[in-house]
């Protein structure tokens, strides 16, 4: 697939109910503030289904391809869904040094610039998956501008939490995208859209990884030992490491996943 400029992205930005996107050559393109890349076309992995607001997930998601198969139109659409590519994120667990306010670890708002906002105007369809990536290289900023000092962690799975909600207030709706493999997408989530004339507003309120428990593992531990609760399956990350990951979505001036994306 062709990746779209970044201009296939403002061109939704002055979109009308009736608009039609038009078709642009996909092309990957790089925030100037941070690592994160976005490009229109296949991306990462997704999840959907109906959400009241309090959809945590739990059961692990597995491992759903790679992200990478052509989206669908159901109205016409030419404009292939959106992926937020390479999204890197100091993690929480020790001194969390780098979230010491609380907050969002990432936010559409906040780590994307105001021209971007525009790819999350919706009315009816906000469909959401995620594919977990390696780690970020040694000494790489993450997408809030502090040094990954370290070489990057082996994880082989990682878990996020993510949220939707107006431009203004607090999570609306949250969904855990659940042990997501290196290199695979989740479950497409539909999410519910909240009334608004905004664009909608993406939050990443925790992520984990597996690679404390498989520490403790080469270490002699058992993963069902009980002192590894909190650790096993999956753990907070430490906040001297760094992880990577896609966000991928569909509105309704973009094509959809396909029907064998499997959905929540």
């Amino acid at each position: 697939m062709k990746k779209k400029t970044l201009l296939s992205i403002l061109i939704l930005i002055a979109f009308t109910s009736c608009m039609k996107t038009k078709t642009n050559t996909k092309k990957t393109t790089s925030s100037p503030l941070n690592g994160d890349t976005y490009y229109g076309g296949s991306g990462d992995g997704s999840s959907s289904g109906g959400d009241t607001g309090g959809d945590t997930g739990g059961d692990s998601d597995g491992g759903h391809g790679d992200g990478e198969e052509d989206g669908v139109a159901d109205g016409g659409q030419t404009q292939d869904y959106f992926t937020i590519g390479n999204i890197s994120l100091h993690g929480t667990a020790g001194l969390n040094r780098f979230y010491p306010n609380g907050g969002p670890l990432w936010s559409s708002s906040a780590q994307l610039s105001s021209s971007d906002q525009g790819i999350f105007y919706t009315n009816s369809k906000f469909n959401v998956r995620v594919r977990a990536q390696d780690g970020p290289g040694q000494n790489t900023n993450d997408s809030r501008g502090n040094k990954c000092q370290y070489i990057a962690n082996p994880y082989a799975k990682l878990t996020l939490d993510l949220c939707v909600r107006k431009s203004t207030g607090s999570c609306i709706y949250t969904q855990t995208f659940s042990e997501v493999p290196v290199g695979q997408v989740s479950k497409v989530k539909e999410f519910t859209i909240p009334t608004t004339s905004e664009p909608l507003v993406v939050e990443v309120l925790g992520v984990k990884w597996d690679y404390s428990c498989q520490d403790y593992v080469n270490r002699g531990y058992s993963a069902s030992d009980p002192q590894l609760n909190g650790y096993c399956p999956m753990g907070l990350v430490w906040d001297t490491s760094c992880v990577k990951f896609d966000i991928q979505f569909s509105t309704d001036y973009t094509k959809d996943f396909p029907p064998s994306a499997p959905r929540y």
